[in-house]
């Protein structure tokens, strides 16, 4: 299995895709995009492939994927023959979404939080 992510180092969402990829032993090839200090997501050509212009971006032949989750489970039912990252079964199949949901969500709301001194 083969696939580009367009990553930045420091993102935590990419560091997700990261992390699953290495757990399920998928070697992505990577590349970087300069968020900080650059604008490179906001370039014509990385509009293109992303019109939010976000990371992470999964590229495998004609399929884009842009956001976490969504390539979290795709590589899951890609590359996790044991099932263990994407269970069939709807109970456990439903406990990983929902873990899907609430860590997307911690995510997003850790910079708030410490900004406001909760963190």
């Amino acid at each position: 299995m083969s696939f580009v992510l367009y990553n930045h180092v420091l993102d935590a969402d990419c560091y997700k895709v990261r992390l699953m990829a290495a757990l399920l032993g998928v070697r992505p090839q990577i590349e970087a995009v300069d968020i900080h200090p650059g604008t490179e997501n906001l370039s014509d050509a990385f509009l293109a492939l992303n019109p939010a212009g976000t990371l992470p971006v999964a590229a495998a032949g004609g399929l884009v994927l842009c956001d976490a989750p969504s390539i979290l489970v795709w590589l899951a039912l890609t590359a996790d023959v044991t099932e263990r990252w994407h269970p069939r079964d709807p109970g456990p199949m439903a406990q990983m979404q929902q873990w899907l949901g609430f860590s997307h969500r911690l995510a997003a709301s850790a910079p708030a939080n410490f900004r406001c001194g909760r963190g």
